[in-house]
């Protein structure tokens, strides 16, 4: 567009990603992302983006994250937590491992929804490492990372003040609290 405005090419230059800054000019419909959920209209959102496993944690530490944020999850009955999956991953898995649970069956879990319309939607979002932490920064959402592996974060979101960083079980509540109020 600036080349057909008359700017000479060679002093355009692109940076960052282009994805990102399309994300503040969308428009989202929240009564249609909330239906979809299955989530009464007037009920807060808090979103957990998960990462698939692999070389950086095991599926215990994945079973134990998500322990972790449905146990914290039940001081906030006025609030739903939504699962976005991983494109990578599959629903059963989770759905097997809530099911075990006590409280599991209050989480919704997603994979196939837009996710700028459920970043939107949502008043936080919790994550271990993924690159949905910066888009839902983009969004002006708080962030809180969680890393109860013991090992160093692998994105320095906490580190750099972004975001919370949670290392223990029982500061998961009072940091969603921290982000929420």
């Amino acid at each position: 567009a600036h080349i057909k405005m008359g700017a000479p090419a060679d002093r355009i230059f692109i940076t960052g990603q282009p994805r990102f800054d399309l994300i503040g000019q969308m428009v989202v419909d929240r009564e249609q992302i909330v239906a979809r959920l299955g989530v009464p209209q007037n009920t807060g959102i808090i979103v957990l983006a998960t990462q698939p496993l692999g070389s950086l944690w095991t599926e215990r530490e994945q079973e134990e994250l998500i322990e972790a944020v449905v146990s914290a999850m039940s001081e906030f009955p006025e609030k739903q937590l939504v699962i976005k999956l991983h494109p990578s991953e599959e629903i059963a898995a989770y759905q097997r491992m809530l099911s075990g649970m006590a409280n599991g069956s209050k989480a919704v879990v997603c994979q196939d929804i837009d996710l700028y319309g459920l970043l939107r939607a949502c008043e936080l979002l919790m994550t271990v490492h993924s690159t949905v932490a910066l888009e839902a920064m983009i969004l002006d959402k708080p962030v809180i990372t969680v890393n109860l592996t013991g090992r160093p974060d692998v994105m320095p979101y906490a580190r750099s003040g972004a975001a919370l960083g949670v290392y223990r079980r029982e500061d998961l509540a009072p940091a969603i609290s921290k982000a929420l109020y």
